[in-house]
C-alpha cells in the first residue's frame, strides 16, 4: 500500500485462496501483504464506475468475508460527466458509506440552509444590544427578516418586482 493512496487495510490478511473465492475485484487492487496474500484494497483505476455500483461491490467484498476486518475508504476521481468527480466510500463497521463533496464555486453563492439561517438569528438576536441594536428598531427588524427570508437571498435595492 503505497503511502498517498487511500486504502482499505484487511486484517488477517485475505489468503491467495480467498481471493480466488471471490473472484471480482474490478472496482479495487488487492495490494500484497508481507507473507502473501492481500493486505489491502486500493481503488482501480482507468475506469468510470458508477457510485452506487462501487458502493455495492465493496459491500459485497465485505461481506464475502465476515472473519476479516476492513477500515478506511478509497477514492474514486471520475472523467465521466454523468457521474460525482469525486466520490470516497468509507468502511464504517462493516458497512460502506459513500461520500461526495460538495463543491461551490466562488461566482455561484449557494443557498444558506433554513437551519443555518435560524442559527444566524438566534445570533444576531443574542448579540443585539452589544451591536447597537434594540428590540423594534428598523435595523433590528430588517435584519431579522432578512435572515429568515426563505430562500435567502440578496434584497434587490430598488427593484419591487
Amino acid at each position: 500500500m503505497s503511502n498517498d493512496t487511500p486504502a482499505i487495510s484487511i486484517t488477517p490478511s485475505l489468503t491467495f485462496a480467498e481471493i480466488k473465492s471471490f473472484g471480482d475485484f474490478r472496482t479495487v487492487y488487492c495490494v500484497p501483504a508481507e507473507g502473501g496474500g492481500a493486505g489491502a484494497l486500493e481503488p482501480s483505476t482507468g475506469m468510470n464506475y458508477r457510485p452506487s455500483f462501487v458502493q455495492r461491490h465493496l459491500q459485497d467484498i465485505i461481506d464475502h468475508f465476515p472473519a476479516h476486518e476492513f477500515a478506511g475508504y478509497v477514492e474514486y476521481r471520475n472523467t465521466s460527466e454523468d457521474q460525482p468527480p469525486v466520490a470516497r466510500y468509507y468502511v464504517r463497521g462493516r458497512r460502506v458509506e459513500m461520500v461526495t463533496p460538495t463543491l461551490v464555486w466562488p461566482d455561484d453563492p449557494q443557498p444558506v440552509s433554513a437551519a443555518a439561517r435560524l442559527q444566524i438569528a438566534a445570533e444576531l438576536e443574542a448579540h443585539a444590544e452589544s451591536i447597537g441594536w434594540y428590540e423594534g428598531s428598523g435595523v433590528w427588524a430588517e435584519a431579522l427578516n432578512v435572515v429568515r427570508r426563505e430562500p435567502w437571498t440578496r434584497r434587490n435595492e430598488g427593484n419591487d418586482d
